[in-house]
C-alpha cells in the first residue's frame, strides 16, 4: 500500500515519511501541482499534513491561512478520489466547554486560524466525503523534524534557570507526534473507520501543568515556571480557547493506540 503525505516536511508529515510513507511533492494550493503529484505517485491513501499552523500569524494573514487550510482541501479532494485523511484541530471550537467529542458540531472558534480549519472540515463534509476521514489532534510535540516545540522551550529556560511564564488558562491534550503517526497509519490501513476521529493523548491538562510535568520528567527545577493567564503570555496576538481538548474514547473503541501525556514525554526524553 502506498500512503502519500502532503506537508511531508512538517512535524507530522516528516514522522510519517520516516515510518515509510511517500512524500507528495506539491503545492496543495495549486490543483495542477496536486494532480501531477497524485498521478506520479499513485497513492492508495493520502494523509493531508499540509497546513497553515501559525495561530497568531493568521490574525494578519487570514487570506493565506484560508488558502492553505480551507480552499486547498477542495483541490486535494478533487484531485484524489481514494481515502483522504485530513488533519484538523480542537481550535475549531470556541473552547469554553471542552473537552469535545466527535459528535459536537457547534463550530464557534475564537480566532482566524480556527475559522480556516473549520473551512477545511466544511468542504469535506459537503463534498462527496465517502472516502474522507477527519482526524482532529492538538498540542503536538516531538518527532523527527527537529522543529522547536513547547517542550524544548521549557527545557531551554530551565537549563538556564530562567523564569518562564506559562498560561494556566489554556487546557488541551499534549500529544507526542510519533504516537499520533502510529495511530494515523492504522487509520490509513484499516478498512472501516469512523468519518471523524480524535487522536491525541488521553489527558486534558493546562499548559502550566504540562510545563511542570516536563520539568519533573527531565529533572529540572519547576520553581522557575510561573503560572499566568492567557493575556499575560508574551507574543500572543490571537485569542486562545481556554477550555479546549479532545475526547479520545471513540479512537480507543476502534482499537487505535492512545497514550498518556506522561507516556509521550518519557518516550521523547529517550530521544534527546
Amino acid at each position: 500500500m502506498i500512503i502519500g503525505i502532503t506537508g511531508y516536511k512538517g512535524r507530522v508529515g516528516s514522522e510519517l515519511v520516516r515510518m515509510g510513507c511517500v512524500p507528495l511533492d506539491c503545492d496543495i494550493t495549486d490543483y495542477e501541482s496536486v494532480e501531477a503529484a497524485i498521478h506520479g505517485t499513485k497513492p492508495d491513501v493520502v494523509i493531508n499534513c499540509a497546513a497553515y499552523t501559525n495561530v497568531d500569524g493568521a490574525e494578519t494573514e487570514y487570506e493565506k491561512s484560508l488558502k492553505i487550510n480551507t480552499w486547498a482541501i477542495e483541490k486535494l479532494r478533487n484531485a484524489f478520489d481514494g481515502r483522504l485523511i485530513h488533519i484538523s484541530t480542537d481550535y475549531i471550537w470556541k473552547g469554553m466547554a471542552g473537552p469535545y467529542d466527535e459528535k459536537n458540531f457547534d463550530f464557534d472558534p475564537v480566532n482566524n486560524y480556527g475559522f480556516s480549519k473549520v473551512g477545511g472540515e466544511v468542504i469535506l463534509n459537503t463534498h462527496n466525503n465517502q472516502n474522507s476521514i477527519i482526524v482532529r489532534t492538538t498540542g503536538l510535540f516531538g518527532g523527527c523534524s527537529g522543529k522547536h516545540d513547547f517542550v524544548k522551550l521549557v527545557i531551554d529556560h530551565l537549563k538556564q534557570e530562567k523564569v518562564l511564564h506559562v498560561t494556566k488558562a489554556l487546557k488541551g491534550n499534549q500529544t507526542y507526534v510519533p504516537y499520533l503517526a502510529e495511530a494515523l497509519l492504522k487509520v490509513a490501513t484499516t478498512d472501516k473507520m469512523p468519518k471523524i476521529l480524535h487522536i491525541a493523548s488521553k489527558d486534558v491538562i493546562s499548559r502550566y501543568d504540562f510545563a511542570v510535568m516536563i520539568a519533573n520528567v527531565f529533572g529540572y527545577n519547576s520553581n522557575y515556571l510561573v503560572p499566568v493567564d492567557n493575556r499575560d503570555v508574551t507574543g500572543w496576538v490571537a485569542r486562545r480557547p481556554r477550555k479546549g481538548g479532545l475526547k479520545t474514547r471513540l479512537a480507543e473503541k476502534v482499537g487505535l493506540p492512545i497514550y498518556t501525556v506522561l507516556d509521550g514525554l518519557k518516550a521523547y526524553r529517550d530521544t534527546i
